[in-house]
């Protein structure tokens, strides 16, 4: 009777229940080769105190095989933290203000175009000196219902 006064039928299929998506398994890549002169910089901390992939990274799908490469060994969701060489890139045919980013010395995509003119500014001084520039980053991979996504962010305030 509680079933009628519902509007669910006894007979009527019940909903499948939603399968909990399993969290994805965290790991720290380390450089073997880190340049050991490379200025680092900080951490994004925000107003809670938790560090915070702010920096987004483009043209990550034009890397799908270095990302793949990073993750092999790992069929699942994948939380990689790392750190990312920063390179300008003056004879990018595409850009001459681009800044690559490179992890464990694979290329994993660029700094979107007004943040490579902003970073620049900021450390002309660091980049004519030729000494390269190192941050936290994360590299995350999301298995999706019928792909798999790659996403790369820089825990760090570029400004």
């Amino acid at each position: 009777m509680l079933s009628r006064l519902l509007g669910r039928n006894k007979n009527e299929p019940k909903a499948p229940a939603e399968k909990a998506v399993p969290a994805p398994e965290i790991i720290e890549l380390k450089w073997e080769n880190r340049p050991p002169e490379a200025r680092y910089l900080g951490y994004n901390v925000g107003p809670d105190g938790i560090t915070g992939g702010a920096q987004e990274v483009v043209g990550v799908k034009y890397y799908r095989e270095n990302l793949e490469r990073l993750c092999a060994g790992h069929s699942g969701s994948l939380d990689i933290r790392t750190e990312a060489l920063l390179v300008p890139e003056a004879d990018n045919p595409h850009d001459p203000n681009a800044v690559r980013v490179d992890v464990v010395g694979l290329t994993v995509g660029h700094l979107p175009k007004e943040d490579a003119v902003a970073f620049r500014k900021r450390h002309r001084k660091t980049i004519a000196a030729q000494t390269p520039i190192m941050c936290a980053a994360r590299v995350r991979k999301k298995i999706g219902t019928s792909q798999v996504f790659y996403y790369v962010h820089l825990e760090t305030d570029l400004e």
